[in-house]
């Protein structure tokens, strides 16, 4: 898809990392990449693939340190408030837009997996926990939701009370692009030589999906322990940033919940420093596989909003 930002026109979707240069990601990972032309570029590409003209409320999430700074919070909001040019004569009128931390997403996403966080809470009878009867009981609980994003790793502690500041934040550098980075730089060793930046894409969803991916005449295979040994150390470096952060706060949690795109292997790092608090990791083969907690519970949110407003 082809959306125009800012006089350039991108284009937009799975094929097009076939296009890139051999220099190019098309993403740009930075702390800063909220208010770059291309993550406007991919946002206004799902704004018009939805070809809808109006949308009442639209819930956006940014990572916790960004979300921590008013002006980014007030810059994401107003950019999408009001009519939007997708480009190409084609546009969007948005009523309301909310601007929300990432992890949140995922903590309103979790009534979604009631049956499988009381499964759970069963393998954890020293926590004294009892079945949750319904998903507003999730609101009674210390929660740390744990989400592993592209750049970030963000934590969130949710209370009865509302969400602990103190116990949550964001580290950077630290999400899946690193683990993505660390095979990629290891691929390069065995093929002696380094493959376009752009199939870095290509290893990430090689990893993610657990299938074997061809580059440069070999057949890589990231399930294999080699493998697993660089995607387990480079997790654990990112896990330890928000241990140290969170301190003894973190025993405040009933619940850990998992989410994100790098679930297996953080849920992994946390369970063997902290084994008796229990933890729910949502599965990549769930009907609404891990990646897209967020964007689930943002929508139910979203949903929720627009249907007070009526």
């Amino acid at each position: 898809m082809l959306v125009e930002v800012n006089g350039r026109t991108y284009m937009v979707g799975p094929d097009a990392r076939y296009e890139l240069a051999a220099h190019e990601l098309g993403r740009n990972l930075t702390e800063q990449y909220h208010q770059s032309d291309i993550y406007h570029a991919v946002m206004r590409a799902a704004l018009a693939f939805m070809g809808e003209p109006r949308i009442d409320v639209l819930v956006l999430g940014l990572p916790m340190d960004r979300f921590d700074t008013p002006a980014a919070v007030e810059s994401l909001s107003n950019h999408y408030q009001g009519q939007v040019e997708l480009g190409l004569d084609k546009r969007v009128t948005i009523e309301r837009v909310i601007v929300h931390p990432q992890p949140f997403g995922g903590y309103l996403g979790l009534g979604r997996h009631l049956d499988a966080i009381n499964e759970t809470i069963k393998n954890y009878p020293q926590s004294g926990l009892e079945p949750l009867k319904n998903p507003l009981e999730i609101l009674n609980l210390h929660v740390l939701i744990v989400d592993s994003g592209a750049y970030t790793l963000d934590w969130l502690m949710m209370g009865p009370s509302g969400p602990i500041r103190s116990a949550s934040a964001a580290a950077n550098n630290a999400g899946r692009h690193r683990v993505v980075r660390k095979l990629y730089d290891d691929v390069s060793a065995k093929l002696g030589r380094k493959p376009p930046i752009s199939f870095m894409l290509d290893i990430d969803e090689a990893e993610r999906t657990g299938k074997p991916v061809r580059l440069g005449g070999r057949l890589f295979d990231f399930k294999e322990p080699h493998y697993q040994a660089i995607i387990e150390e480079a997790v654990e470096d990112s896990v330890q940033q928000m241990f140290e952060h969170l301190g003894s706060q973190i025993d405040r949690a009933d619940l850990i919940a998992v989410v994100g795109g790098e679930t297996s292997h953080v849920a992994k790092v946390i369970a063997r420093a902290y084994p008796d608090i229990p933890m729910f990791v949502v599965p990549n083969n769930s009907a609404i596989p891990s990646i897209y907690t967020n964007l689930a519970g943002f929508q139910d949110y979203a949903e929720s909003v627009a249907a007070e407003q009526q």
